[in-house]
């Protein structure tokens, strides 16, 4: 039971905790952003939200990954970008006048929650790694130390010959 606890109580801290805490602070900075640029705060808002968790997930994958994915993610990101902004400047109508506006933001809200992403990605690597260094440790040491110490007691217990008395003949 205890293990299964475990495995929630790490996906909390490691993939629910960080998402959250970066769509927070990605409907921040939109609000303060829709107030200091003179923009509706909701729209402001929900579309930072949305392109936060974009690349609070992105990051955290990227973070998370032991293969250069950097060199796949970045040109993703300005893919993403450039689109997004070449179709909202082209397009007429009130929407996208909203958007237009706004749409800085929300890309500045992607790239920081990308990073943040990352960082809370590489934590978790670098735990796991730490775990597997130290599981090798253990292991080294229970084959050197620990599992010859136990067989020769088990030899004594037996009264077996010890490996170093095999090749001697008793007179």
């Amino acid at each position: 039971m205890s293990a299964y606890f475990d495995l929630y109580l790490y996906a909390l801290k490691f993939g629910i905790a960080p998402l959250l805490s970066v769509g927070f602070i990605s409907i921040l900075i939109g609000l303060v952003a829709a107030l200091a640029f003179n923009l509706r705060p909701r729209e402001v808002a929900l579309l930072c939200l949305a392109f936060g968790a974009i690349g609070a997930v992105t990051g955290l994958f990227m973070g998370a990954s032991r293969d250069s994915v950097v060199g796949t993610i970045v040109p993703a990101f300005l893919t993403v970008v450039s689109g997004l902004a070449a179709y909202q400047f082209a397009a007429p109508g009130k929407v996208y006048e909203t958007w237009r506006d706004s749409l800085p933001v929300a890309i500045a809200c992607m790239f920081l929650a990308a990073a943040a992403g990352a960082t809370f990605g590489s934590a978790m690597r670098n735990q796991q790694e730490e775990a597997v260094r130290r599981y090798e440790e253990w292991k080294l040491r229970y084959q050197q130390v620990e599992l010859p110490i136990e067989a020769e007691q088990w030899r004594q217990k037996l009264g077996l010959p010890s490996p170093t008395n095999l090749g001697k003949k008793s007179d």
